[in-house]
């Protein structure tokens, strides 16, 4: 029984890793060191998952935070905040975006290095970039083959940014640990994609915002903007020039 209750523990520990890379919702830190997440669920998916991933290979995987490291693609307000969401539990974090020139490593906090040696030091990737077709397939199979077995794979940007097929593969053949997807190439997902049916991928609907506090948060910006406007200050100004058009950060631009 204890041997059970502490596996379980360390489930439920394993999936709350997973869904904090998947999700990058904002974790609160209580007064008695309770996590609490923006959403419940996510917390019970996680810890299905780490059930599901544990069945797979045989085994609870022991779960240590200091020596992980998470590779950010995309160092956009997204990237930056899911590195910063990290750092936070004692992960190491590196970084790769198509315009590092643009970033201030003091002041985003990030390591930016070479894909090729992000996708081969990274114990877990988290994606963060806007579909483009500088981006399209842009994780395919030399990317994957390049990843640690024991590596995951986390894309809650844009579905078309991972080959799927390449993906299936690799979580099939054993090649890589496994997939969080909150995004797919074509949605819905198909009823009879391979996805589906594989232990070692988890499959979210892409609705980690709607949270009544962020929903509410929303409502409360499109007012202040609305109200900016009339007093003559215009708050959150959108340019659409395509010379500032930048494939980062998954909902929108690097500024946005």
């Amino acid at each position: 029984m204890e041997v059970f209750v502490f596996s379980l523990f360390n489930g439920i520990l394993y999936g709350m890793l997973l869904f904090l890379l998947a999700s990058g919702l904002t974790l609160i830190f209580s007064m008695m060191g309770v996590l609490n997440f923006a959403h419940a669920s996510f917390f019970m998916l996680g810890a299905y998952f780490a059930y599901e991933v544990s069945s797979y290979v045989g085994f609870w995987p022991a779960l240590i935070f200091a020596p992980i490291i998470v590779g950010v693609i995309g160092a956009g307000r997204v990237g930056q905040q899911m590195a910063e969401i990290a750092r936070g539990i004692g992960m190491n974090v590196i970084a790769w975006t198509l315009h590092p020139e643009q970033y201030n490593p003091e002041t985003t906090g990030l390591e930016f290095v070479e894909l090729s040696e992000l996708l081969s030091r990274s114990d877990a990737i988290s994606i963060h970039m806007r579909g483009s077709a500088e981006t399209h397939h842009m994780i395919g199979s030399s990317e994957l083959a390049q990843m640690k077995p024991s590596a995951f794979v986390i894309n809650t940007s844009r579905g078309d940014i991972i080959d799927e097929e390449a993906l299936e593969e690799a979580l099939r053949d054993g090649a890589l640990a496994g997939a969080g997807l909150d995004t797919f190439e074509t949605e819905p997902l198909s009823a009879e994609s391979t996805l589906r049916t594989l232990p070692n991928a988890l499959l979210s609907p892409h609705t980690a915002s709607t949270t009544d506090a962020a929903l509410a948060e929303s409502l409360k910006m499109v007012v202040d903007n609305v109200l900016s406007f009339l007093d003559g200050d215009i708050q959150h100004q959108v340019k659409f020039s395509a010379e500032h058009r930048h494939p980062e950060s998954g909902n929108g631009s690097k500024r946005a």
